[in-house]
């Protein structure tokens, strides 16, 4: 856990006047004391608004790309040489895991079409794939849905993948550790990560309960991945 925000000092109790009046050096002493109190409740008052504003920034995640802009755009500068940016569907966030301090990546993308299951899980829904580099977790793929269930216990399963063109390939799975059904986590990190950086499209096939089986299609082009 990160250490606690530094706090403002505390005041400093009132300073009797004498009986006699105060002395013209000790007031202007008692001035730097409370001029300097404020200005460093002031200072720590600014840390702490910074330290919230990261947290923010950090936590939310970020398109990779921007629209793309030519010398013709209208906001561009005159003799400004045409850029091109790839744009992408994946947002990337960073974090900080409180046990370790150290920080962890994810990068996550939305299925492009909707699935709509069985009672009592019934309406549409995405997708969301997601790669995770953790500290201490390590590194894992997950595949998730807002309601229903994954037939895929602690136990293992499987689910069906295709990248763009290539042959159906089997991914071996495992529900998760708490038995939430909404998530399952793919195995083969490395193999998944390779084939995914070098595909546009990839198609994943998984079974549900009393829905059999549905199959989710992700935009996955311009993965920027270490």
């Amino acid at each position: 856990m990160s250490d606690p925000l530094p706090q403002p000092p505390p005041s400093y109790p009132p300073v009797p006047p004498p009986k006699s009046g105060m002395k013209p050096g000790a007031k202007i002493a008692l001035g730097i004391v409370i001029a300097g109190c404020v200005i460093t409740g002031g200072c720590f008052a600014c840390i702490t608004t910074i330290l919230e504003n990261s947290k923010r920034n950090l936590n939310a995640p970020q398109p990779v790309a921007s629209e793309s802009r030519s010398a013709n755009s209208p906001r561009a500068q005159p003799g400004a040489s045409s850029v091109t940016v790839e744009k992408t569907n994946w947002r990337y966030a960073d974090s900080t895991d409180e046990m370790s301090g150290k920080t962890y990546k994810i990068a996550a993308t939305t299925s492009s079409n909707t699935i709509s299951l069985g009672f009592p899980y019934q309406g549409e829904q995405h997708g969301t794939l997601r790669i995770v580099r953790h500290p201490r977790m390590g590194n894992r793929v997950t595949l998730d849905v807002e309601k229903g269930q994954f037939l895929s216990s602690v136990f293992g399963g499987n689910v069906t993948m295709r990248f763009d063109d290539g042959p159906p390939r089997k991914f071996s799975t495992r529900g998760a550790a708490d038995g939430d059904s909404t998530v399952i986590f793919i195995s083969d990190y490395k193999g998944f990560v390779a084939n995914t950086r070098k595909a546009k499209t990839l198609r994943i096939e998984a079974q549900f309960y009393q829905s059999g089986l549905q199959v989710f299609v992700f935009d996955v082009d311009g993965l920027v991945w270490q």
